[in-house]
C-alpha cells in the first residue's frame, strides 16, 4: 500500500515512472512505482516549475511589456531633448539675427548645444549650408581662400556644399571696394567624416572629425586654377558640435586660444540666393543669367568709351 501510495504521488507530481512487481507472502499482488532519471522526465513538469519560481525566465507577455515601457520612456527623454535643443537654437538665433549681439551669451549657448549632439552625423551634413554667423573673421578665412584679408576685399557671404559623393564646394561671395561687381570665387575638393579615435580622451574641444580638402579654385573672373597649374592644396578641419536638418555648428582649434565658431543654416535656393548676391536675375524655370560683369577692367573701359552710362555699371 505505502509503494502504491508514493507511485501515485509521482505520478501526481508530473514525472512518469513505470512498476515492477511486488511479490509478498501469498504471490505477486502489486506494483511498485520507480521515478525516472530526472534527465528522462517530461520537458512540461520542467516549464512549470521554472515559470513559477522567482528566478526562472520572464514570459513573452512581460518581455512585450517591458520593451514597451523602455520605448515610451526612452520616447519621452526624446522629446525633452529635442525640446530644450530648439530653446537653445531659438535663443541663439534671436542673437544672430540681432543688431547687438551678445557673443558671451552666444558662445555659452554654442558649447551648450555640443551636449545633443546627434550619433549620425555624415547623413545630416549633406547639402547646400550658409554661413550665418561667426566669432571672429579668421574663422571666414580658414574655412575659405582667405580673399577677405586682402586689402580692399571682403566677404560678403559663404556657402557650404557636401554631396554624397564626397564632394565639397565652398562658394564665397567677394566684394572689392571701389566701382567694381561682387564676383564668387570657388572652391573645390573632397570632404569626409572622421570618427573620433578608438580611447581618445580630450579636452572641451574634441578631436576634429570633419576635414575638407580644396584641390581647385574657380576665381571671379571663371579662371579655374588647379594643383597642376599653382594651386596650394588647402585642408581644413571642424569639429562637428551639433547639426540637424536646419543647422550646423562647427568648431576649429585655434591653438593656444578659444576655437573659432561657426554657425551655418541649410540652404534650400541656393542658386536663387547666388543670383540675388551677384545682382544676376532668375526667373521661373530658367538658370542663372549672364548679369554683372566679372571682369571690372572691361566694365571701366566701356564707361571710358561711353558704352555704358555710370548707373549701368552693374549691368
Amino acid at each position: 500500500l505505502r509503494r502504491a501510495l508514493v507511485a501515485a504521488a509521482l505520478l501526481t507530481a508530473g514525472t512518469e515512472a513505470f512498476v515492477l512487481p511486488v511479490c509478498v507472502p501469498g504471490g505477486c499482488s502489486g506494483y511498485a512505482a520507480e521515478a525516472r532519471p530526472a534527465s528522462q522526465r517530461p520537458a512540461l513538469g520542467l516549464r512549470m516549475s521554472a515559470t513559477t519560481g522567482e528566478s526562472g525566465p520572464i514570459s513573452r507577455k512581460e518581455k512585450t511589456k517591458q520593451k514597451k515601457a523602455a520605448k515610451a520612456e526612452d520616447s519621452a527623454t526624446k522629446k525633452e531633448q529635442q525640446k530644450q535643443v530648439n530653446a537653445i537654437l531659438d535663443d541663439l538665433f534671436d542673437q544672430i539675427e540681432s543688431e547687438k549681439r551678445d557673443l558671451t551669451s552666444m558662445n555659452t549657448m554654442l558649447d551648450k548645444i555640443g551636449e545633443y549632439k546627434p550619433d549620425a552625423i555624415s547623413p545630416s551634413l549633406k547639402g547646400d549650408w550658409k554661413l550665418v554667423f561667426v566669432d571672429t573673421a579668421e574663422a571666414i578665412a580658414q574655412v575659405g581662400s582667405a580673399l577677405g584679408q586682402l586689402p580692399g576685399s571682403s566677404i560678403v557671404d559663404l556657402f557650404a556644399s557636401f554631396n554624397v559623393k564626397g564632394e565639397v564646394a565652398i562658394q564665397e561671395v567677394v566684394r572689392v571696394a571701389g566701382p567694381f561687381p561682387t564676383v564668387r570665387n570657388l572652391l573645390l575638393g573632397t570632404w569626409e567624416y572622421k570618427d573620433k579615435a578608438s580611447g581618445f580622451t580630450g579636452d572641451t574641444l574634441s578631436e576634429p572629425r570633419l576635414q575638407c580638402t580644396y584641390t581647385e579654385m574657380v576665381d571671379g573672373r571663371n579662371k579655374k586654377t588647379t594643383i597642376e597649374t599653382g594651386f596650394k592644396q588647402k585642408t581644413v578641419q571642424l569639429d562637428v558640435r551639433y547639426v540637424d536638418s536646419d543647422v550646423l555648428v562647427a568648431f576649429i582649434r585655434n591653438e593656444g586660444l578659444q576655437p573659432l565658431r561657426l554657425v551655418f543654416e541649410k540652404e534650400l535656393e541656393l542658386e536663387k540666393e547666388m543670383g540675388r548676391l551677384l545682382r544676376q536675375d532668375i526667373t521661373p524655370g530658367s538658370k542663372v543669367q549672364a548679369g554683372a560683369p566679372v571682369n571690372p577692367i572691361i566694365a571701366l573701359a566701356q564707361l571710358a568709351k561711353g558704352e555704358k552710362k555710370p548707373w549701368e555699371f552693374w549691368k
